[in-house]
């Protein structure tokens, strides 16, 4: 009995980690979405930093147990960024447009964070 209440303890843990990094990426992806905003918009960068600094500590709390050293999971940390918070986005906005052209980007950024609810996500 006891084995079986320890193994739902550690899938319950486990299950609560996937939806805090499920939730940590769409707002690194919404963070993404922001720094491609047009100066004119909703998104200030103001909030793009608050953003940044939000999805840094929700990082360094999910891998908190993770074995890294500090400049280890700050490297961690940077290549996820640029993967979650850069590349992704920015791929998406140029396959929903099908441009570079930074003034579709910008109307492709304004798009998917309305189309991702990332006005309430990033709340």
């Amino acid at each position: 009995m006891k084995r079986v209440c320890l193994l739902a303890l550690a899938l319950m843990a486990g299950t609560a980690q996937a939806d805090e990094s499920k939730t940590l990426n769409l707002i690194t992806e919404c963070a993404g979405y922001a720094a491609q905003m047009p100066a004119d918009s909703e998104v200030s960068t103001n909030d793009y930093d608050a953003l940044l600094y939000k999805v840094h500590a929700m990082y360094q709390k999910i891998n908190a147990n993770s074995g890294f050293n500090g400049t280890d999971k700050e490297i961690n940390f940077a290549m996820y960024w640029s993967t979650y918070g850069t590349q992704k986005p920015l791929m998406k906005m140029v396959n929903l447009v099908q441009s570079i052209d930074s003034e579709k980007l910008q109307n492709a950024a304004l798009q998917l964070w309305s189309d991702r609810n990332c006005a309430l996500v990033t709340k």
